[in-house]
């Protein structure tokens, strides 16, 4: 799926609904079974910098995926965020440039821990174009 400065591998059920970012380019895709992807292009996109510690057995680590270093969480979350309301099973990723200037940050919540494999499967897929 070519996501303009990105692109990423999704589900054939996931559908892409509209959404207009304010100063990043916002993409997000909805599937049954209360899953979702959100992305958020940007210098502003979150840095995931609490993120683990805001989820039920959050954890976090440092990995590189298309070839750039990227913060990885998960975690059950019970809060109304994450762009999924109710408790949710959360995999998120932030890519930074070189700088450690904001560049992508990637949220994909599921209702059910049956998600969480294609969840991980969605953010191991991601490219980001060289600018």
């Amino acid at each position: 799926m070519d996501a303009g400065p990105f692109q990423l591998s999704l589900p054939a059920e996931y559908q892409r609904e509209e959404m207009r970012g304010i100063d990043s380019v916002v993409r997000r895709w909805v599937a049954s079974g209360r899953r979702s992807v959100q992305a958020d292009f940007g210098m502003y996109s979150n840095s995931l910098n609490d993120a683990a510690e805001r989820m039920d057995g959050g954890r976090e680590c440092m990995a590189r995926i298309g070839g750039r270093r990227v913060k990885a969480v998960s975690g059950y979350a019970t809060e109304e965020s994450w762009g999924l309301d109710g408790p949710k099973y959360v995999v998120a990723a932030a890519w930074r440039e070189p700088d450690g200037s904001s560049l992508l940050t990637l949220v994909a919540p599921s209702a059910d821990s049956a998600g969480v494999p294609a969840l991980l499967s969605i953010v191991r897929s991601v490219r980001i174009a060289d600018r």
